[in-house]
Formats: C-alpha cells, structure tokens, sequence
C-alpha cells in the first residue's frame, strides 16, 4: 500500500551480513575495459528456456490449497483496509484461497512483544495450511503486508505511523528478524511468495531470502503516496484480469508494469525477487482438495517488454533466421511469449518479456538495453531477424532509462 519514506539509510544499525551486493539486491554496474561476452549463443538459447520453464506458465502446476494472511499495523495512518479486502476477496472467490488477517497490537504491547506475537502468528498460519508430504500437488501460502517501511542499513523495518517530524510513532519491527517463521522448515512440494506494498519493499529479505517476492519498489525508492496507483490496487486489477487462469507472480509484475506505461503513469516501478532455491515462480491458480491442470492458453495479461544486448564470442554460433524462427515454434510458441531478436555480427539485440529478464543468469555477457513502450505506442522501424509472433515497430534505444530491478 502507499506509504512515505521512513527511517534514516544512513543508520548505524547495519549488518554486514545483509549486505545488498551479497544478494543481488541492485544490477551490478558495466564494467569498463573490453565488452564480456558469452561463449556461444546457444547459452542464451538454453538460458531463455530455463526462463520460460520457471517464469511461465506450466499446465501441471496445481495446489492442494491455498492460504493468504494479510499483515499490517493497527495504527497505521493511511486508509488501507478496503483495497486489502478487495484484494482478499478476489482471491477468495475467483481463486479459492483461505484468506486470514493479522493486525499488529501497537496499543499494549511494545516492539519485543509485538515481534514476537507476530512470529507466532506467521508459524501457526504455516503449521495450518502447509502440506506435509513431498509429493505434489502441494500448498501455495502468501504473505502480504501493507503499511510504511524504511531502511536501518540494510535492513527494513516495518511500522504503522510517522509524526510530522518524521519519527516513528508506536512500535517497529524488523522484517528480518521474523521472515524466517515463514518459511522454516523450507521443504517438500510447497510453494511460498511474499507481497510487499511499502516502500524499499525489495528489501524484504535480504540476508534471508528463501521464497519469492513481489513488491511496491526496488531498493531505496518510495511506494505510491495516492491509493489509486498503490501496488495492491494495481495487483488486484491483473488479478481479475486472469480471472482464475493460471498466471505468475513473474507476470503479475509484467503486466502491471506494462499498463503503467500504457497510461502514462509516472509511479514508482514494482519489484521481483526470485527464490534462493531456483524454484519455478508462484502460479496463481484455482485450488482445491482435487485440483485439476488448467491447459495451457494465450496469456490472459500483457507482459511489459525489455530490449537487452547478448555480446557473443564465437559470431558463426548466431542462428540465421530460418534456425531462429523453428528453435522459437519448438520452445517458446507465441502463445506463450513472444521474443524477437536482431543481430549485427557478435552483438545481438534481443526484445523479451520483462518477467523472461528477471529469470536470465546475471551472466557477463548479458546487458540491459532500455524499456519498451507497449506495441502500440512504438514507432515504426526495421523488421526483426526472426520472432515468434507478429513484430512490433523498433524503438529508438534509450541508455538513459533506469535498469529495471531483478533479483537473482
């Protein structure tokens, strides 16, 4: 949910543990000297399936149930609670999740105990709706705050007021030092997902970062202060979108981006963080005791596009078109993703879904270009070397635009 800016980043309560770099928490800047480059481009090639196996949609993918609690502060000094039920609801209904709300005591109780009784909270609702068994289908659990946040070093606090000196009001808590109740012990066929909508939301678990998140803003950046562009309002709109198809928490976070393009709106950009341990990302699907696979079809939502350059070493490696266009109608049909792709020797550029980037290897070889506009805003240009559905118009590349977040 919107929130302002809190606590100080230059705070001498740091960890050195947590440190950002350790985690991928921001690209790691070009290196100057001679370009880094791939070997083959077939590394790519074997990199984007690994993508779109993980990102996408997967027609097996079920869940036995599906539980969401909704976390934030009873103090807190914004309205947040009718788009947090209108996201609830969505999910209850269309979806057929469990959906449970905690709201943090900040009246009588201080920041030890409301830690604690928060912890507490996140293990009962693990212990009740978890499955026990590796063998799928398994559960899917969410976690999902809303409220204000701020960085103390490298680490997020959690609260639910500021005073007009800026300065916390009631209790804080910091999200690291309960984040492991949710996910401890990390096993079998289950599969978790954070959702954070406050600001320096990809900061939620840094130095204890097992399950994937999404979230209002990247590193150091503020959430959405007006409700009507807040990330939960934005989520529960490509929620109803789908409505029940099968879609990830990777295209979730496309999409949203996509229209916000779309519309012109200048708001902050959301964030996706993956799993530590590779897993393919979150499906928001129907469960139910007897799940069934939902087959696969044309993505009910639109995916927000980034040009990146692929730098490779050994040019007679680079497909012609004819070998692009049928490795592309083997393995990424345009029902799925479309992918372009244009080259000038060992340099080739390459447009791909946002949520596709997000899962690349953060290889050497591998660049981010710009941002695209959405199809129907792009001016007219050259016709790609190969793609997997109808070309849109190539855009001016612009190096100015900001490196979209994307934790590995």
């Amino acid at each position: 949910m919107a929130s302002k800016r809190a606590l100080s980043d230059d705070s001498s309560d740091d960890s050195s543990d947590d440190s950002p770099d350790d985690y991928v928490i921001r690209p790691k800047r070009s290196r100057k000297g001679k370009d880094p480059q791939i070997d083959r481009f077939q590394t790519f090639a074997g990199d984007l399936q690994t993508a779109v196996n993980r990102a996408l949609l997967n027609q097996n993918r079920v869940y036995r149930r599906a539980a969401i609690l909704s976390i934030q502060f009873d103090n807190v000094d914004f309205p947040v609670d009718r788009q947090r039920d209108e996201l609830l609801d969505v999910l209850r209904r269309i979806y057929g999740f469990h959906t449970e709300t905690y709201i943090i005591n900040t009246v009588h109780t201080n920041y030890i105990q409301a830690g604690r009784d928060l912890t507490t909270r996140l293990t009962d609702f693990k212990n009740k709706y978890q499955t026990s068994g590796p063998d799928p289908p398994g559960a899917l659990l969410v976690y999902y705050y809303t409220g204000h946040a701020g960085l103390r070093g490298s680490r997020l606090d959690i609260f639910g007021r500021m005073n007009s000196q800026r300065n916390v009001v009631g209790p804080y808590l910091s999200w690291q030092d309960v984040a492991h109740a949710m996910t401890e012990p990390f096993e079998g066929s289950d599969q978790y997902l954070t959702i954070m909508d406050c600001c320096d939301s990809a900061a939620a678990h840094v130095g204890k970062a097992e399950i994937e998140l999404i979230g209002a803003t990247s590193w150091h950046a503020a959430a959405e202060g007006d409700l009507k562009w807040s990330f939960t309002l934005a989520l529960t709109i490509q929620l109803r979108k789908a409505n029940g198809k099968n879609t990830s928490a990777a295209q979730l976070v496309s999409a949203i981006m996509h229209d916000a393009r779309k519309e012109h709106m200048n708001h902050a950009m959301p964030m996706h963080r993956l799993s530590k341990d590779q897993r393919p990302s979150v499906i928001f699907c129907k469960a139910g005791p007897s799940p069934t696979p939902s087959p696969r079809s044309t993505p009910p939502i639109n995916s927000a596009e980034v040009l990146i350059e692929v730098r490779v070493e050994d040019e007679s490696s680079v497909p012609n078109i004819n070998e692009w266009r049928g490795w592309l109608a083997r393995n990424i049909p345009p029902e799925v993703a479309r992918v372009e792709i244009r080259t000038d020797s060992v340099l080739v550029f390459v447009v791909l879904p946002f949520e596709l980037w997000c899962y690349l290897p953060a290889r050497p070889g591998y660049r981010f270009n710009s941002h695209l506009p959405p199809v129907s805003m792009r001016l007219s240009g050259p016709e790609p070397l190969a793609r997997s559905t109808p070309p849109p118009s190539q855009p001016p590349p612009d190096r100015k635009e900001n490196v979209p977040f994307r934790g590995d």
